[in-house]
């Protein structure tokens, strides 16, 4: 005798029958996301993830709670799209800044000159041209800081120089709210800067 209590399997042709004639919505609801074709996933793909969305309400589904299937299904068909585009991107190894390619030494020699001198790749690379290098330049942007409202001075010295994240730059603040504080902070900035 099996001692597991029975569970309450849903009818395959109900599930069938619900994903058949609602499979169209799944498209529908993928546009009104707006989630935008990248190297990554194709609108195919955020289909597909939404058909799985699709399936699970169809799994369920319980009618004798009053509410419409496609209000249900609207939800995990969302859900499962932005789950899936988490997790691609999640799984999805980025190059990093901190691990180059390849180690290619500065010296190793880039060709030969006419009289058979290696030329060294690092002669070759122009230096940076920059008006951060300019003696001045820390001084006026350590002014500009001054300039700044105390809120947004705030954020730019916890953000840029401490490194601290957003939601810690202001105390009792949204992270959107020092964010739109930070975004007029760097406006302001560079407009004293100009």
């Amino acid at each position: 005798m099996n001692s597991e209590p029975e569970t309450e399997t849903p009818n395959s042709e109900l599930v069938g029958r619900l994903i058949e004639e609602n499979a169209g919505l799944v498209r529908w609801v993928v546009r009104r996301l707006g989630v935008r074709e990248d190297r990554l996933l194709s609108f195919d793909d955020h289909v597909a993830a939404g058909l799985v969305g699709l399936w699970q309400a169809a799994l369920n589904f319980d009618d004798a709670r009053g509410i419409r299937f496609t209000t249900f299904a609207h939800w995990h068909i969302r859900h499962a799209v932005f789950r899936n585009i988490r997790t691609v991107w999640r799984n999805t190894r980025l190059p990093s800044t901190r691990e180059p390619a390849a180690m290619i030494s500065l010296d190793a020699p880039a060709g030969h000159t006419g009289d058979g001198r290696a030329i060294p790749l690092g002669s070759l690379i122009p230096a940076p041209q920059s008006d951060l290098h300019y003696p001045g330049c820390r001084l006026d942007l350590a002014a500009a800081i001054r300039r700044l409202p105390e809120s947004e001075r705030l954020v730019i010295i916890s953000s840029y120089l401490d490194g601290d994240r957003l939601r810690e730059c202001l105390p009792g603040r949204t992270t959107a709210r020092t964010s739109q504080v930070r975004k007029s902070a760097l406006a302001r900035l560079r407009k004293i800067l100009a």
